[in-house]
């Protein structure tokens, strides 16, 4: 797998802003698992427009 340690701690502390498929699938066969098993929704609640959707995401 091709990450430098700066990426995966930027990933682990949150402060990724995206993640490629292809990390992903790559990042799930290392771990023996299922994207599933490494994200959570977490709902977000007052969203009035496409504007609050993308700074929650934020």
């Amino acid at each position: 797998m091709n990450i430098t340690s700066r990426n995966l701690n930027k990933i682990i502390r949150g402060e990724t802003t995206s993640i490629s498929f292809k990390f992903i699938e790559e990042f799930c066969m290392h771990l023996n698992c299922t994207p599933d098993e490494l994200f959570t929704i977490k709902p977000v609640q007052n969203v009035k427009n496409k504007e609050d959707i993308s700074d929650a995401i934020r």
